[in-house]
């Protein structure tokens, strides 16, 4: 939240300034006494930041005790250097918020009511340069994440009870409800301590962490209601679960499991930003179209004309057709290529020159990456890997080429042109011989229903072999 600027240059002492306002402050029991040298003092800090006297007063002795011991303050601290009681100044407690807000302060590690000048209005002290404050516009969907936190998170080491915190949290989504995420989340998130626990793991995810169940329901519930929470969430029959926006990245019991944003969670929290935080393929899996050898293979006439009809119908033009027709009978426009044969075939490298011919990259991902033995686990990785795959090739031109076209380890090919995902398999089976060649494919009902083609890979006879050549 480091959007002040410090450019300008002030030609009087800022921090000489501040000094004389907290000696006239120091065990005044606010009588102040109102000498030329603290007007002269008080005019310039009112002119060069735009706030109050009593926020004046508070960043001053805030800063005293910050720079005398690096010390940070509470209200009981201001009573004791003015030497009047707590209640007296219990007011103040709402110009804090206000300065915290517009980041002259911020919170010491979250503890609510514990703060300190935050590190830009401190930068600018030790410049002596101006510091502007955050204005209610210039805050934005990250900054709101990260204000919001600090708030929700505040109750871990004080007693603050629930509904207070809930309050709070409430006003201050409230006052910012015009940011353009708060609108898409309230009209998909009824429930406000729902939103509460979205945003909290949203900012989660923008620190880089997933986010622990346990310390998520603790910050915002007291009692029973904590486990109830609990157990909705663990058995995915929460709101947040049941609309597909949280996702557990860990699950154990209710103290070790971790949850974060699903993808569909991210597109409604981040926008079109949310690419910047999708699971996508690394190099080490890509294997571009210009990094693929050309080869020349060897097919019975009967296959080659069923390779051209594939490699026919992957061209973009047609390609859209294809989809179009599709969309026209309500059905979803995946078409699936079953290949499978024996092991020396020509199952990879056929994949590997129809992409090459139709300027398709390919994934390449090892079948330990897409498998566990743990219960359930194999198909998140699978879904992580369709859904990686998927925003490489849905990536803005700018930040990525399209991946058109993508292979998963021998077992599982997957190819992707633009939306369209098209699944083959190919079967290991004992080989005589490593002729490249596909036979006639024929298709069954439960095939055709899903789109797919069978491309049968086998061994042909010695004498096609030779022929082929």
């Amino acid at each position: 939240m480091e959007k002040q600027s410090v450019e300008k240059k002030i030609r009087w002492n800022i921090p000489k300034a501040m000094a004389c306002v907290c000696g006239v402050l120091g065990n005044s029991k606010l009588r102040i006494k109102q000498t030329k040298k603290y007007k002269a003092a008080m005019k310039k800090l009112r002119e060069l930041y735009g706030i109050p006297q009593t926020q004046i007063w508070i960043m001053c002795l805030t800063c005293e005790r910050y720079m005398d011991d690096t010390d940070p303050s509470i209200l009981s601290s201001f009573a004791q250097m003015l030497a009047v009681p707590a209640l007296q100044i219990v007011s103040w407690k709402k110009e804090i918020e206000t300065l915290i807000d517009r980041g002259f302060l911020s919170w010491r590690r979250c503890i609510d009511g514990d703060f300190i000048p935050s590190p830009s209005f401190c930068n600018s002290l030790y410049s002596n340069v101006a510091f502007v404050p955050l204005s209610d516009s210039d805050i934005d969907e990250t900054d709101f994440l990260n204000l919001f936190a600090e708030r929700y998170e505040s109750r871990r080491d004080n007693n603050k009870p629930s509904y207070l915190l809930q309050r709070e949290l409430s006003m201050f989504e409230d006052k910012y409800k015009g940011l353009d995420m708060i609108k898409r989340v309230m009209e998909q998130i009824r429930e406000k301590n729902n939103r509460f626990i979205f945003y909290d793991v949203a900012n989660d995810l923008l620190q880089g962490g997933d986010s622990s169940l346990n310390d998520t329901i603790s910050d915002l519930y007291d009692g029973s209601k904590r486990y109830s929470v609990a157990s909705e969430m663990m058995e995915e029959t929460h709101e947040l679960f049941k609309k597909g926006l949280l996702e557990f990245s860990k699950k154990g019991n209710i103290t070790d499991a971790c949850m974060t944003l699903s993808d569909k969670g991210r597109k409604l929290a981040f926008g079109a930003k949310a690419f910047l935080f999708e699971d996508s393929i690394n190099d080490k899996n890509l294997i571009k179209v210009d990094d693929i050898k050309k080869k020349k293979l060897f097919y019975s006439d009967e296959n080659q004309r069923e390779i051209d009809r594939l490699k026919s119908a992957l061209q973009e033009d047609k390609l859209k057709k294809i989809q179009q027709r599709l969309r026209d009978d309500n059905l979803p426009v995946g078409v699936a290529v079953l290949l499978y044969g024996a092991p020396g075939t020509g199952k990879t490298e056929s994949v590997m020159q129809i992409a090459k011919e139709t300027g398709r990259s390919i994934v390449h991902v090892d079948i330990s990456e897409a498998k566990s033995a743990w219960f359930g686990d194999s198909e998140k990785r699978i879904k992580k890997l369709l859904q990686a795959t998927r925003t490489l090739a849905t990536l803005p031109p700018r930040k990525a080429k399209k991946c058109r076209f993508s292979f998963l380890t021998k077992r599982t090919l997957l190819f992707q042109s633009a939306r369209i995902p098209m699944r083959a398999i190919a079967r290991r089976q004992r080989t005589r011989c490593k002729t490249f060649c596909l036979k006639n494919w024929k298709t069954s009902k439960a095939f055709l229903s899903q789109r797919q083609i069978s491309l049968p890979i086998w061994i042909p006879p010695l004498s096609a072999a030779f022929c082929s050549r």
